[in-house]
């Protein structure tokens, strides 16, 4: 549990002092009052990440330390991605609530164009929300590198870190 505790201060403390949030609830909006929808993102499109400006405008709100069940996380490249599968596997993210998704979505799905959307649950403090999320249109992942921690921004981290003693 105090490994549980301690990661996910990590990332409140990572994602409260990145310019790119600061300002947005830390926690979920009331989302029926405010007609905003739920977001899950594991990758580049979460807080501090390269594509997160196409969801900026249109941001509600921000819980960090979501997760998603039954799914596994791969990286191509510099790329992450996630296939469901009957496996035990949880993915990290991040679950941000947006309040024009369908303006975000139709932005998104030509940016994810590898990508399909689902819907599914997503875990959180606050509890459990059905939420969008994009997963990979592929099966084959065995020219693929398993995330085994299911956490991006932590393994990029470790990566970096190794590389730099390399």
């Amino acid at each position: 549990i105090m490994k549980e505790v301690s990661r996910s201060l990590e990332v409140v403390n990572r994602l409260s002092n990145h310019p790119d949030v600061m300002g947005i609830p830390m926690k979920p909006p009331d989302y029926f009052q405010n007609n905003c929808e739920p977001l899950f993102v594991y990758g580049t499109l979460q807080p501090g990440e390269g594509l997160f400006n196409y969801t900026l405008n249109d941001l509600a709100g921000v819980i960090p330390d979501s997760n998603i069940y039954g799914y596994s996380m791969y990286v191509a490249g510099k790329i992450p991605f996630v296939v469901q599968d009957c496996v035990d596997g949880t993915v990290f993210g991040t679950t941000l609530f947006i309040n024009n998704i369908e303006l975000v979505l139709s932005i998104l799905d030509r940016i994810e164009g590898g990508y399909d959307r689902i819907q599914d649950y997503v875990y959180t403090y606050y509890g459990a929300f059905y939420s969008y999320l994009y997963v990979a249109k592929f099966n084959t992942i065995t020219n693929f590198k398993k995330i085994e921690n299911g956490d991006w921004v932590e393994w990029r981290y470790f990566a970096w870190k190794i590389k730099q003693k390399l």
